[in-house]
């Protein structure tokens, strides 16, 4: 398919490394769409398959309990 070929990305798309405080650093895609005047709504996300992915579903998981 030409998504998988050709990655779409909103004009504010950045790559991120956070700090989180059981799991260490992440780096994570973040998407900043302008929404009303001063306004934005971010999108942080994980590439598929990454650590940042792994990391998010295991601690989605261990809150689930």
């Amino acid at each position: 398919m030409l998504w998988d070929t050709h990655p779409v990305h909103a004009p504010g798309h950045r790559t991120k490394v956070l700090p989180h405080p059981e799991a260490g650093r992440l780096r994570v895609n973040c998407d900043v769409l302008p929404v009303h005047d001063d306004q934005q709504i971010v999108f942080i996300t994980a590439e598929p398959g990454s650590r940042a992915e792994r990391v998010f579903r295991h601690l989605l998981e261990s809150r689930r309990g």
